[in-house]
């Protein structure tokens, strides 16, 4: 694992959240919206499409 696939898996190890953005495409242009912040609960290694190795995390909303 490199960049931010291990900074997720830090946090999940540490119990640390992130804060999460979101780019999406928006009348003719892209903006930046900020969802909030998550907990990282697991991630794993799968198969995608291609037949490349992906890891996938599972990010859960923090309480208010």
């Amino acid at each position: 694992m490199t960049g931010r696939s291990l900074v997720l898996r830090r946090s999940q190890q540490t119990g640390q959240p992130v804060r999460v953005l979101y780019r999406v495409w928006h009348e003719n242009r892209w903006l930046i919206r900020y969802e909030g912040w998550f907990q990282v609960t697991e991630y794993y290694v799968a198969t995608g499409k291609a037949g490349f190795q992906v890891i996938l995390f599972r990010l859960l909303p923090c309480p208010s």
